[in-house]
């Protein structure tokens, strides 16, 4: 009994073939088993890339830093401590606990805590690189590359007109042009170049022999 053709809409695979037909890789115009796998193992790069996306811009987007929140915990504590009495007044009827308890241990919380934030190291993450996902994006497809054409993914410099070009600077473009459009203003082969460079000098200790 032959199998039927797997559940793949047929545009998708199209773009699947032009994608790897850049590479090198010409797959058969009918997906089946055995070359499914060319579309999932782009789709799951893209995956990858949208949740490393996400978690750049976060903190990219987060500004807070521990002085912050040091500055924070004396602002609430001065504001605490400027209170008079009709306000301390006020705030012990509304509660059925001891409000002069709570207030004092909550003013000593806020010294400890602003202490702390003090002394703390924040990382060196470098957020403001805006496009870094892009890198991490062209090292999923060097991966791929890798493996699904047994060639280290590399770029090459015309002699004459300058341009950076290769059969992996067409796969890393043709994948972008497809699944993530909007990144095609900041994707180029001197970029492509040059996170291949970042990698080589920063290799994954994990995929080390």
């Amino acid at each position: 009994m032959v199998d039927p053709p797997p559940d793949i809409d047929p545009e998708a695979w199209q773009i699947t073939r032009e994608i790897w037909a850049a590479a090198g890789k010409t797959i058969p115009e009918t997906p089946d088993k055995d070359t499914l796998h060319f579309h999932a193992d782009l789709k799951r790069v893209l995956a990858n890339f949208e949740a490393a996306k996400a978690v750049s811009e976060r903190d990219r987007n987060n500004e807070l830093s521990f002085n912050d929140l040091a500055d924070h915990c004396r602002e609430l504590y001065q504001t605490l401590y400027g209170l008079d009495e009709i306000a301390f007044m006020r705030l012990a009827g509304s509660s059925t606990v001891d409000a002069e308890q709570v207030l004092t241990n909550t003013m000593s919380n806020l010294s400890i805590l602003e202490t702390a934030c003090r002394g703390a190291k924040t990382p060196g993450i470098p957020r403001k690189r805006k496009h870094e996902h892009n890198e991490f994006l062209i090292v999923l497809l060097a991966n791929l590359y890798q493996q699904k054409m047994g060639q280290n993914a590399s770029v090459t410099t015309n002699p004459i007109t300058d341009r950076r070009e290769g059969k992996f600077v067409e796969f890393v473009m043709g994948f972008v042009k497809h699944f993530v459009p909007d990144q095609l203003d900041t994707m180029n082969g001197r970029a492509i170049q040059r996170a291949l460079k970042v990698q080589r000098d920063n290799p994954d200790p994990l995929q080390k022999s």
